[in-house]
């Protein structure tokens, strides 16, 4: 089965728990614009979609290679996602309180 940017869009906000109305209102698109992708993005939809989701791997997201989140994405507790699956180390390699 070949996923195009649909498919992952759809596949990340799920994993996220946002619904296609959430993606609209954090990206300024409408709550339909997931549906409505046929084969690509423009470039200043992907910038609002970086913008918002800052975790996302945007490589991934246009190419379908790599990993769905970003390797150097920090959590709001300071630490830094490694591989996207939630294991964490703190910033400067120090111990979790």
């Amino acid at each position: 089965m070949e996923d195009g940017v649909k498919e992952r869009l759809t596949a990340f906000l799920r994993k996220k728990g946002i619904n296609n109305s959430e993606f609209g209102r954090r990206t300024g698109t409408s709550s339909a614009y997931v549906s409505s992708i046929r084969q690509s993005i423009s470039t200043d939809v992907l910038e609002k979609i970086a913008k918002a989701f800052p975790d996302l791997n945007v490589e991934w997201l246009l190419l379908g290679t790599g990993e769905m989140y970003r390797a150097d994405t920090v959590t709001q507790n300071g630490h830094i996602n490694q591989n996207g699956n939630g294991s964490n180390t703190v910033n400067g390699g120090e111990a979790g309180e």
